[in-house]
């Protein structure tokens, strides 16, 4: 008998298979583009309320977007001046009820965000939240009203094409900085064994 069978199974239930938590089907809500609601403006604020699930594993974030963004989430910020950035929000939830906001500044136009974040759980699951008319809107980041869709021209119409797409697993290792999930060679088998990516 072989022992490859085995050692799948025994990798399937460490969470060492890159397949293991991207089940077809299992992608992310389509993020909307917003930032209809204020033309003349060419700084707007977007907000959401983020509950983070128990057994948070990882939590990356992509934005998109026309001008330069700053995230605030709970007191910390992060910046990008990319029009396709990511970022890891892992070590910046908290249990509970966690406050997000983007600020999007353009140059000469009113800016529009696109926004999505993957909220694992490993084998618990996952969720998506992703930039709707859920969201509220402003332009001085205390007055807020119902956010507005933004209706880009044709070629940005899919603010996250499928090659910007990442998978549960790899998706949260480019967040560490890394280019892949971890090289099987770097993983110490028994004598007579090996590592293989399948």
């Amino acid at each position: 008998m072989s022992a490859r069978p085995f050692f799948r199974a025994l990798a399937l239930l460490l969470g060492l298979n890159l397949g293991l938590v991207c089940a077809a089907g299992d992608g992310p809500t389509r993020a909307e583009w917003l930032g209809g609601g204020f033309p003349n403006a060419t700084r707007q604020f977007f907000r959401r309320d983020i509950i983070a699930p128990p057994a948070l594993l990882k939590a990356v974030a992509h934005v998109a977007s026309s001008g330069d963004v700053l995230i605030q989430l709970n007191g910390s910020e992060l910046r990008s001046t990319n029009r396709l950035a990511e970022f890891d929000l892992t070590p910046l939830l908290q249990p509970g009820t966690n406050r997000l906001t983007l600020a999007v500044t353009g140059t000469n136009k009113a800016p529009h965000v696109a926004f999505r974040v993957e909220l694992n759980r490993g084998l618990a699951g996952r969720e998506w939240i992703v930039s709707d008319t859920n969201w509220l809107a402003g332009t001085d980041g205390k007055n807020w009203s119902p956010a507005k869709p933004f209706k880009p021209a044709a070629g940005d119409a899919e603010p996250f094409p499928p090659s910007a797409a990442f998978d549960a697993y790899n998706g949260w290792r480019l967040a560490s900085g890394a280019g892949a999930a971890t090289p099987p060679e770097s993983i110490q088998t028994l004598p007579g064994f090996r590592v293989e990516l399948i």
